[in-house]
């Protein structure tokens, strides 16, 4: 039989284990919630991105194209040979445009989702909302670069610190470290919808509403890798029996993945900033 301070003790543990499975609950209703709004809405989604995604698809093939559709042995021969010298010039242009329509794409679909504003078959263009969006996003990027480095520093020392023979088995602490940054970024994130409406939201707001759960960051991070490494897989897979069968699978999963990724952000404002219901 067990005395009253093991039974405490169990009590207190049975009851952490209750407060952790409820929390990474509900991440899993925050993801899927995200998932039906894209699946529900999928027409949608594809009148929104088709336009801005095709185009940028175009302009990067037609500017940089026979630099990227070589393999990597017959690209080092073509350019030890001289006849084909990366532009860094078309590089940054097309970095530019895929900005720009990504930014097109995120505005219009938060819109659409919180405001249900339609996008007919081009969506509309919100030049200053993209501006607003892009110059939050930097903002958030100089902050998380703050974390970034004390974890990198952190499983720097942590490796550097074992012996040799383990050395590669401790490379693992990566992928928590990963997952960590990623949960704290789409924490910072949640302010981005707010900013594709207009509204006007501080971060000190985003991170008290969203206080508390840190663990629901950390579920939705862990899922979005998990289904991330997934798809490698199979992307790596493929390659290995054709670049092409890779190709034709990678280009409609990483727009998947992009879009659910704005479906998670518009979830998340939704709930934790909106007071909107899962369901």
């Amino acid at each position: 039989m067990a005395s009253p301070a093991e039974s405490a003790e169990i009590t207190f543990q049975t009851k952490i284990y209750f407060i952790a499975g409820e929390i990474l609950m509900k991440a899993w209703q925050i993801f899927r919630h995200a998932l039906r709004q894209l699946t529900g809405n999928l027409k949608d989604a594809v009148f929104i991105s088709a336009i801005p995604f095709g185009s940028a698809a175009v302009f990067a093939a037609f500017m940089v194209g026979n630099l990227f559709l070589r393999t990597q042995s017959k690209m080092s021969r073509h350019i030890d040979s001289g006849q084909v010298t990366p532009d860094i010039g078309k590089i940054l242009l097309v970095s530019l445009a895929l900005t720009v329509m990504f930014l097109w794409v995120a505005v219009a679909w938060h819109r659409f989702v919180l405001r249900s504003e339609q996008p007919g078959l081009i969506p509309r263009f919100h030049g200053g909302r993209m501006a607003a969006y892009f110059g939050k996003g930097l903002l958030l990027g100089l902050l998380l670069a703050i974390p970034a480095v004390i974890l990198m520093v952190i499983v720097g020392v942590i490796v550097g610190s074992l012996p040799p023979a383990t050395a590669p088995y401790a490379m693992l602490l990566v992928v928590p470290a990963y997952i960590v940054l990623s949960a704290f970024a789409l924490r910072l994130a949640t302010i981005l919808p707010g900013t594709a409406l207009g509204v006007p939201t501080s971060l000190v707001t985003v991170m008290t509403e969203t206080g508390g759960n840190n663990l629901t960051y950390l579920g939705l991070a862990g899922i979005l890798w998990i289904l991330s490494v997934i798809i490698g897989f199979v992307t790596q897979l493929l390659a290995m029996v054709s670049q092409v069968l890779a190709l034709v699978w990678e280009i409609p999963t990483q727009w998947f993945l992009t879009m659910l990724s704005l479906s998670i952000l518009t979830t998340l404002y939704g709930y934790y900033i909106e007071k909107r219901e899962l369901h």
